[in-house]
């Protein structure tokens, strides 16, 4: 009987985590900012958009290399959740192609050809196999429409590369958010990242018009 109860107010606890984790979400972050930037209007595009932002919200444990750089701190900090909601947003874990990637499957499309780093989702062109398209000849971070990913290489000693969505026109995000691209980002500390890729899915209006 015990045991029944203390599951039913883990369920309790979890929905109420879980409301309020939803109610931390600025509003602005989930409304539709245009300004004067492309929107992929492609449903994969939108869910995209929509998914993401419930990823870098998501607690979760750090990648190992994260952890490294972490010693001899609180072992709390080995996980998201040891944060602030808010900080935990802003705070990369390590695992952007792991949260790209299940935003991906939301989406509807297959992820099985999609575990792997960002650097190789490149490299091996897996993202076109996904049923994207890269117009990187097209765009950069800075006019890369909403929607669409960005996947960089380089990074000083970190070889992983890293993707990210392009949720808002401020706003990038993966395992986390950022109101810059991570090549902006990296530009002020030196970790030297390099745009090589703008995704957008194939069947999108954006690729049809590009095409032309």
């Amino acid at each position: 009987m015990r045991m029944d109860a203390l599951k039913i107010l883990m369920v309790v606890l979890s929905l109420y985590a879980t409301q309020a984790w939803a109610v931390r979400v600025p509003r602005s972050l989930t409304e539709h900012q245009v300004e004067d930037v492309e929107v992929c209007q492609d449903a994969i595009c939108n869910k995209l958009r929509e998914q993401i932002l419930v990823e870098a919200y998501r607690c979760r444990p750090l990648a190992h290399f994260k952890m490294a750089k972490m010693q001899g701190q609180p072992s709390m900090i080995a996980n998201s959740c040891g944060f602030f909601p808010e900080k935990n947003f802003r705070t990369s874990k390590g695992v952007c192609a792991k949260a790209v990637r299940a935003v991906i499957g939301k989406a509807g499309l297959n992820t099985e050809e999609l575990k792997d780093s960002a650097y190789n989702l490149e490299k091996k062109g897996l993202l076109e196999q996904a049923g994207f398209v890269n117009l990187i000849w097209k765009y950069n971070e800075d006019t890369a429409p909403l929607g669409a990913i960005l996947i960089y290489v380089g990074g000083r000693g970190h070889h992983y590369g890293h993707v990210e969505v392009r949720a808002n026109p401020h706003l990038y995000c993966s395992d986390y958010c950022s109101p810059h691209p991570v090549s902006e980002n990296s530009a002020k500390n030196s970790r030297r990242y390099k745009l090589a890729g703008v995704y957008v899915p194939f069947t999108s209006t954006i690729q049809a018009v590009a095409a032309r």
